[in-house]
């Protein structure tokens, strides 16, 4: 009796090794051509900008040097600005209080007469450029403050800011 052999079984890994490893054909991202465009942009922009110009174009007031020979006039005045403090006591038309820090100034009343006050304090003590702060008190409503400072612009001020309210310079 001839016994037939059975060939010999072959296990093909080929098949096996293609499920279990990683394909080689991988995306990656080269960051070099990526980081060389970076830094040349970055010397464009750096050798592109001028920066003396801009700190030759900044302001600086510094004082003037006084010599020894210039006479300092004893009676002249600080340039303080005139604050007029505005303070509400109710939410209508005319019913704020308005004072001056400058005692030369004098009462002042809300009212049509208002403008007139500031006017002829601008033509005894002030110049039209001197500067006027208008400081309302905390919680003053927003028309009585607008009703100073169109009284002060129709006297004549032309320098006019308003102060940070509840804050008195």
């Amino acid at each position: 009796m001839s016994e037939r052999q059975a060939p010999p079984i072959e296990h093909d890994d080929s098949r096996r090794r293609r499920v279990h490893e990683p394909a080689s054909a991988s995306m990656s991202l080269n960051m070099t051509p990526m980081i060389d465009v970076v830094f040349l942009l970055l010397v464009y922009f750096v050798l592109g900008s001028n920066f003396g110009q801009q700190e030759r174009g900044l302001r600086a007031d510094v004082p003037e040097i006084r010599s020894s020979q210039q006479a300092i006039d004893p009676f002249e005045l600080p340039d303080r600005p005139l604050v007029l403090q505005v303070g509400s006591r109710s939410d209508r038309e005319l019913d704020f209080t308005l004072g001056a820090d400058d005692p030369l100034v004098g009462s002042l009343a809300p009212g049509p007469g208002l403008s007139a006050a500031l006017s002829q304090a601008l033509e005894s003590l002030y110049q039209p450029d001197h500067e006027v702060v208008i400081s309302p008190v905390s919680g003053t409503r927003w028309e009585h403050t607008l009703e100073v400072y169109n009284a002060a612009l129709g006297a004549g001020f032309v320098r006019i800011r308003f102060g940070a309210p509840g804050a008195a310079r």
